[in-house]
């Protein structure tokens, strides 16, 4: 535990701290679970970013509701942290089962991207990007997405 601890700092101080109100939101590309290559608009979006399985499934499920383009259509963006995923696990179980998704889900593959997401233990974040910059970083109960999204 301690030394998780000390590489999570250390980790930190190399490679730049969590995103704070008026970064500017990188990386403006990424992969999908189709291994498409996505640009991310970001002059005014919503970047929804979950890091665990629970906030994985409910946001899911939240998707599983609404039409195809629902977050195309509203320049939102969800984003699923995998960096610290086995390469094995991916292939084998993970992949297969996010490609049956209708709604892209870009991957953060990179652990030093990843150091820069906003966390917090048992909720999704949330960015809205105004004019390229992080406007506003929200933690939320992943079951209460529908609050925090437009209609």
């Amino acid at each position: 535990m301690i030394r998780v601890f000390w590489l999570c700092l250390l980790s930190t101080m190399l490679f730049g701290a969590e995103f704070k109100r008026g970064d500017i939101f990188s990386p403006m590309q990424l992969s999908d679970q189709y291994e498409h290559n996505i640009t991310m608009r970001l002059e005014r979006a919503i970047v929804i970013v979950a890091f665990d399985r629970a906030e994985y499934y409910d946001i899911n499920a939240f998707l599983k509701t609404k039409e195809a383009e629902y977050l195309k259509k509203r320049d939102i963006y969800y984003l699923n942290d995998i960096s610290m995923m086995p390469e094995s696990i991916w292939n084998y179980f993970v992949k297969p089962q996010m490609q049956t998704k209708s709604f892209s889900i870009l991957l953060i593959r990179d652990q030093n991207i990843s150091l820069k997401l906003n966390y917090q233990e048992n909720k999704i974040t949330l960015y809205r990007i105004s004019s390229g910059k992080i406007s506003q970083i929200e933690f939320v109960d992943s079951k209460e997405i529908e609050k925090y999204l437009p209609k």
